[in-house]
């Protein structure tokens, strides 16, 4: 499988797999959460809404013959400071999923390294918020080059810790 797979960049056509995705990234199966809680948590919606400004970054991975879709990351900039994910205006965050029967074989690392990219000629430096919990996910990110930021943990809407990591280029 790995040796079909391609990246191209998110278009506004995929915004329901985007939504599909942002359900996956945000756990919300895990805490009896519905797909439509998206639309009225605004946490997540800000991740998806009005996809396709001018910063918006993103790419989706999708098989080449049968054109089935793996996984997306993607950045935005928020530029207001109660925004989840804010850390300064010039700073977009990212943000990555891959559908559970696509995990474990390099298509996070390969949406990453594009994205990452992509991102350092445009940006200055790139964040993302990851739960503690998810060790998996910040051995990679620590692996790309991201850091933590020291005193950023917060409790997120499902009452577990999660914490801010920054790359800066």
């Amino acid at each position: 499988m790995k040796n079909n797979i391609l990246l191209r960049p998110i278009e506004i056509s995929d915004h329901y797999f985007l939504k599909e995705m942002l359900y996956e990234a945000a756990w919300m199966e895990k805490y009896g959460e519905n797909f439509d809680d998206i639309k009225i948590t605004p946490a997540l919606n800000q991740y998806i809404q009005d996809w396709g400004v001018s910063s918006d970054i993103g790419f989706l991975a999708y098989d080449k013959i049968s054109q089935l879709q793996y996984g997306v990351a993607w950045a935005r900039v928020y530029n207001k400071p109660d925004c989840l994910g804010f850390i300064k205006g010039d700073i977009p965050e990212l943000a990555i999923a891959i559908r559970s029967d696509a995990r474990g074989i390099g298509i996070g690392r390969q949406l990453m390294k594009k994205l990452i990219n992509e991102v350092s000629t445009r940006f200055c430096a790139l964040s993302l918020n990851v739960r503690a919990e998810n060790k998996k996910a910040i051995s990679l990110y620590e692996s790309l080059g991201f850091t933590r930021i020291v005193g950023s943990e917060y409790r997120n809407r499902v009452n577990t810790t999660s914490f801010y990591m920054l790359a800066t280029f």
